[in-house]
């Protein structure tokens, strides 16, 4: 296979992003994943389409970290989009506002990072580990989330440093009120502060995210029912370690069995079968989903379908884990639903944890 077969596949361009080529890619071993599939032969033209899918992806991704090699196959009009020699461009050195929605009534603006680039090709592989994963601040505002511009990975840095900013905002503030030098050292400060972050991180992300939007973006939709409501499916898995009820429940589990939420807690989906028999905690296959999916499920917008496809028991260490295929299907909203306004929640947060920094102090 060469470029131009892998390009065609794929559907994509030889400039797009390599953030937009790995979405799309994605997407489409999601959509062609075997445990899908309902009978034996459409479970291996599953298979055999993933295997093409991912021949593609690699001659991409080799020719994109080789900077074009292998272009001799290319046509005249590829050649003229994408030098030979050159990689296309996906970093930026600036921020540009252009194409980022913004939420004017979110409490505080966030900061938007980039995964920092530079030539990792001739570093050994000690130095290129440390290189990699590293941000570089690029812009700030009360912009959402765009999967397409911004990593996963660095929209989670930008809550996690948002929440820090804001309770270590209130902690100065409270310093500088009794007006005297506190003797506490960062590890004391870091555990009472780590329960009011984690809640704070919940209530941010919730306003820097279009639910719908983002899912439309991650995940194909694989259905759309009578009335018009796109049916979703997102690969998920119920497992433990042990032997304890919960390890029997989900061991007991065949394909085909369904499986319910029980609840939303602390934005961890509870599970139980069809006797409703705890199966702990359901894990999304890719952590990207919980922040479009949460939102749906708690603001009662989409109904779900949860099948076991298959169930896998270990002996060396003891475990069990069942997957799912967890079908969401969508009610009547649009792209641009968004979660509530949680300011106030926000706020009786920061509140709590001045209280808390007083309640020490004293």
């Amino acid at each position: 296979m060469n470029i131009e077969n892998a390009l065609e596949i794929l559907g994509i361009s030889p400039d797009d992003s390599e953030r937009r080529v790995k979405i799309k890619f994605r997407r489409m071993m999601h959509k062609h994943h075997p445990d899908s599939a309902s009978t034996t032969e459409e479970s291996q033209k599953q298979t055999e389409m993933a295997q093409t899918i991912n021949e593609a992806y690699t001659v991409w991704k080799d020719w994109y970290q080789n900077e074009g090699i292998g272009f001799t196959s290319v046509s005249p009009q590829m050649k003229g989009n994408c030098k030979r020699g050159s990689k296309p461009k996906t970093e930026r050195d600036s921020f540009e506002a252009d194409g980022w929605e913004r939420n004017e009534g979110a409490f505080a603006s966030r900061n938007i990072y980039d995964v920092y680039h530079m030539d990792l090709y001739d570093l050994d592989d000690e130095e290129r580990r440390q290189a990699e994963g590293m941000y570089q601040l690029i812009g700030k505002g009360k912009y959402f989330w765009n999967p397409y511009e911004e990593e996963f990975s660095c929209f989670l840095r930008s809550m996690h440093h948002l929440s820090l900013q804001l309770l270590k905002e209130v902690q100065q503030s409270v310093f500088d009120v009794f007006d005297k030098e506190i003797f506490w050292n960062e590890e004391e400060l870091m555990q009472l502060r780590f329960p009011y972050q984690m809640q704070l991180f919940g209530f941010l992300a919730d306003q820097f995210v279009k639910p719908l939007k983002c899912l439309h973006i991650l995940e194909d939709s694989v259905d759309i029912d009578k009335e018009g409501r796109e049916i979703f499916c997102v690969r998920a898995f119920a497992g433990t370690k042990g032997n304890g009820e919960i390890y029997r429940n989900i061991r007991a589990l065949k394909a085909g069995d369904p499986v319910y939420i029980d609840g939303i807690k602390d934005r961890r989906i509870q599970l139980s079968d069809g006797k409703r028999r705890s199966l702990g905690e359901m894990s999304l296959q890719d952590d990207e989903f919980y922040f479009c999916i949460i939102p749906l499920l708690k603001q009662k917008k989409a109904q779900v379908k949860l099948i076991v496809s298959k169930t896998e028991v270990r002996s060396r260490p003891v475990s069990v884990r069942a997957d799912l295929l967890f079908y969401i299907r969508i009610t009547e909203i649009t792209e641009d639903f968004t979660a509530p306004n949680v300011n106030e929640a926000i706020q009786m947060v920061l509140d709590r944890y001045r209280n808390a920094i007083e309640r020490k102090i004293r």
